[in-house]
Order: C-alpha cells, then structure tokens, then sequence
C-alpha cells in the first residue's frame, strides 16, 4: 500500500512539473516574438557610391527593402548616402543602388546600426562612338560607293563613301573590346582592320583592284590591240615589241 500511495504521488508531481514547464516554455516563446514583432527602427546603412574608375557618383538612388516597403537615400556630391528607420532583425535585408545611364547593383546585407556598404556602378554601354574617313585607290583617287562597315556585338553599323571618298560611320559603342572594320566595293580587294572606336575616330581605307579585275583589264586590252592590228596589219611588227613591254600577253 505504501509503494502504490508513493507512486501516486510521483506521477501526480511529474504532471505538475510538465504543466509548469510547457507554460514556461510558451511565456517564453511568446515574448521572443514580442520582442521581434517590436523590433526598433534604428537601424541604418551608409556608404559612398563610386563608378569604376573610384570617382563619386551623385544623385543614385539607394534603397533598402523589408517587410514589404522600403527605406531609401540619394547619394550626394561626394556618393555618400545615409538610409536609416530600417527594422534590425533576423532577416536580410535587399539593398540596391540605381542611376540613369549605369547598371543597377544590389546585395543582401544584415543591417544593424550603422551599417556601411560602399557601391560601384558601372556605366551602361554608350553608343557615341564613331568612324570616319576616306577611301582611296593606291593612286590616291577617291573611290566613290565603297561598303565600311563596322563589326560589334553580333551587329554592326555601315556607310557609303561619297564622290569626294568621305565616309562616316555612327552609332557605334564605346566599350573595351576592339572593333572589326572592313571596307570593300565591287572590283577591289576587301580591307579590314581592328579598331577600338571613340568618338570621332579616322582612319583612312586604300583599295588596290582584285586580281579578277586586273585579268579583265588585260583582256580587254588584249582585245582592243587585236582589233587594231586586223584593221592595220602593216603596224604588227611595230606594236609587237610594244605589246610585249606592257606584258598584255603574259600567262593570265
């Protein structure tokens, strides 16, 4: 009878020191998520703002995502930005940083008080470059219709040169990558060149004649001297060592 009143007791002590426990644990709990859903919005993330060459960049709009809204600052003259009123708490916060003309930037970041963070905007690709120029023959004749074209990205741009020779290429980007340029016309040897394109570059095309247009040329020679000696066959032995110096009966 004494085991059985002393086990009643002990399982009847157990229950009671669960109960206690579970409602420990649950005021706990609960003032963990007070204390998280009463975060304070002192938290703040400053820095400076600089594009790729390390000089200040104004006016880029900085934000700093939470919750559903957002904080936000302009970088001043010398890039610097101030975001405070962000929530600290557990969770990452998305921070980006935005300006016309550059690639917007963004990172996760924990924010505390003070938080620094320091962005670099790189520029967008600007399409202000240029190629301009003349195309000449190897007598410094202007060639007038010839093709330049500028090869980039998978695309390119082009121009026509004018009577005077004079082409202007346009629309080109400015960037690190060399450029293909080429220059051709019907008749001549395609030139090309690799370039790297700012504003206003020159650079001037020489086209030599292709070799299926220096065989037309002897041809037609050729067949205009035979005509004339058919219609004066008593200048034969005369024009024959003429022929012969200007080559017009060589291999091609």
């Amino acid at each position: 009878m004494i085991k059985k009143k002393i086990g009643k007791k002990g399982f009847v002590a157990g229950i009671i020191l669960l109960l206690i426990w579970v409602n420990f644990s649950s005021s706990a709990g609960k003032t963990d998520i007070e204390k998280i859903q009463t975060s304070p919005f002192n938290g703040s993330l400053l820095g400076y703002v600089n594009d790729t060459s390390g000089n200040p960049i104004e006016g880029v709009l900085v934000k700093v995502h939470f919750h559903g809204t957002y904080e936000e600052d302009y970088s001043d003259s010398n890039g610097y930005y101030h975001v405070t009123n962000i929530p600290i708490c557990w969770c990452y916060k998305n921070c980006t940083a935005s300006k016309e003309g550059y690639e917007t930037e963004w990172v996760l970041l924990g924010i505390y008080e003070n938080t620094t963070y320091d962005f670099v905007l790189t520029p967008l690709t600007q399409y202000k470059g240029s190629l301009s120029g003349y195309v000449n023959d190897i007598n410094m004749d202007p060639i007038d219709g010839a093709l330049v074209r500028v090869h980039f990205h998978g695309t390119y741009e082009e121009d026509y040169s004018d009577e005077d020779g004079y082409y202007h290429v346009t629309n080109i980007p400015i960037c690190y990558c060399l450029k293909n340029a080429t220059c051709s016309k019907k008749g001549y040897k395609t030139e090309w060149i690799l370039l790297s394109i700012t504003e206003n570059t020159i650079h001037d095309f020489i086209l030599t004649i292709s070799e299926e247009t220096t065989r037309l040329v002897k041809f037609e020679k050729r067949f205009l001297l035979l005509n004339f000696l058919q219609c004066h066959p008593n200048l034969f032995p005369l024009l024959q060592e003429l022929i012969q110096h200007l080559g017009l009966w060589g291999k091609d």
